[in-house]
């Protein structure tokens, strides 16, 4: 159920960037969506392992699965945000 609901929530949140992007003309590249959407499932994927993991009580491995694929998909995340932004001026 966790993760019904967190699919949900997940495509509900990318419909209004795209629904954003569209009404506000922001111009967006297809690298860039493909950047970000590699950084949204590295992401996803971390984060079910995370919890996962802890689920089986294995709170180190948990931790370093986080961080060594967590860190680098909000990396992933974040240039495209950035690079966009710095292009169109947007403000948040």
């Amino acid at each position: 159920m966790l993760w019904t609901l967190f699919t949900i929530i997940l495509v509900v949140a990318v419909t209004l960037l795209v629904v954003y992007t569209i009404v506000k003309k922001i111009s967006v590249r297809w690298w860039e969506w493909l950047i970000g959407g590699i950084g949204l499932v590295l992401l996803v994927f971390a984060l079910q392992n995370f919890v996962g993991a802890l689920a089986e009580s294995e709170n180190h491995a948990a931790w370093t699965f986080l961080l060594t694929l967590g860190i680098p998909a909000i990396i992933l995340i974040a240039l495209p945000t950035v690079v966009v932004m710095n292009r169109n001026r947007v403000e948040i």
